[in-house]
């Protein structure tokens, strides 16, 4: 059984997986677009999710009916959500300060 599954997979076309990677434009890529395209995809998923969290934030202040301890709570994590937005921001501020430093072309920001 072991001898049919190694010769099974020596046998197998091995440049088939590569195709995938062509075939969804990585191989046409530089290091920089995958890397910008990677951070921006990141920084919209933190975009959602600081979008949900002010939302939670704002039906928990609603609902606190006047109760301080409540209040403080909706109040604290909508200072998280802002600041964990504005630290995702700074970071592609950063990343396009280092590209502008070090001659980067930045097309893809």
């Amino acid at each position: 059984m072991v001898a049919f599954c190694v010769a099974n997979f020596a046998q197998a076309d091995l440049s088939t997986q590569f195709q995938d990677a062509s075939a969804a434009g990585l191989a046409n890529r530089s290091l920089q677009d995958i890397a910008l395209s990677a951070l921006k995809f990141l920084l919209g998923i933190v975009a959602v999710i600081s979008i949900i969290v002010v939302v939670v934030s704002g039906i928990r202040y609603i609902t606190a009916a006047g109760q301080e301890e409540n209040v403080e709570k909706a109040k604290k994590i909508l200072t998280y959500a802002v600041v964990g937005l504005a630290v995702a921001l700074l970071g592609l501020a950063i990343v396009k300060a280092v590209f502008t430093m070090t001659n980067i072309p930045l097309a893809a920001l």
